[in-house]
């Protein structure tokens, strides 16, 4: 009999109440052995820590699905929280809404993309389940986590920016190719207020009428400079 695919994810956020900064962590392990490790700063102004944690869960979620999920395998995901209020926003479908007041999109994509996991997931007879710990057991996630928050707020402290400022980075396109200019024009035209933007590569090679291996190379290019993120496919978050 085939062996079950058990991976344990560990998330944790930082945040900071002065200047609403934040940053998570996400550590992915399969079968006990670490396979990946993410630290990010959020892409969005948080409002309490709780936000952060939850958040947090929230992309690793969307990591599992654009990454890991096999429907020809049987496998558990268990993603560990040390934060219970952060579990309850994702396993109580009923109560309402006191987070994220201004990302409501934001919100309820989180509450469905929670349900859209469990339904893959239990349709391929494998299961996930989001479970509280304790901090000292979470010492993984945290550490990650709050390395690069110490890293950011150094950053700010210095009165400098972690990621790149959109007047920096459009003179740093100028010097390169139209192709670059263009394509980040239409992302900031087309992205909503969470500057999210729904759209495939597919699609957005059609609307700027240019071959879909030339995008795509200019789309590597602005996740490779921390501008762009790919969230799932057919969705994108601008990062400045």
């Amino acid at each position: 009999m085939k062996k079950d695919s058990i991976y344990t994810i560990f998330t944790d956020a930082s945040f900071d109440a002065t200047t609403n900064f934040s940053t998570y962590s996400i550590v992915v392990m399969k079968d006990s052995i670490t396979e990946k490790i993410i630290s990010k700063k959020s892409r969005i102004k948080m409002t309490n820590p709780t936000e952060c944690e939850i958040f947090a869960i929230y992309q690793a979620i969307n990591l599992i699905l654009s990454n890991y999920i096999d429907k020809n395998k049987i496998q558990k995901f268990r993603i560990n929280t040390d934060c219970t209020a952060a579990r309850n926003f994702y396993l109580e479908s009923s109560t309402p809404q006191t987070t994220f007041l201004n990302y409501s999109e934001l919100y309820f994509s989180m509450k469905n993309v929670y349900k859209t996991i469990c339904s893959k997931l239990a349709k391929s007879c494998s299961s996930f389940k989001i479970k509280w710990i304790p901090r000292e057991s979470n010492a993984i996630a945290h550490n990650h986590s709050y390395s690069a928050f110490r890293k950011l707020k150094a950053f700010h402290e210095r009165n400098d920016l972690l990621v790149i400022d959109q007047k920096t980075f459009f003179n740093i396109l100028m010097k390169f190719d139209k192709a670059h200019i263009r394509i980040m024009m239409f992302l900031y035209n087309t992205s909503n207020e969470q500057k999210i933007i729904h759209m495939t590569q597919k699609q957005m090679a059609t609307s700027l009428n240019m071959s879909l291996p030339s995008l795509n190379k200019c789309i590597k290019n602005f996740i490779a400079f921390n501008i762009l993120q790919k969230v799932q496919n057919g969705k994108y978050a601008i990062l400045m």
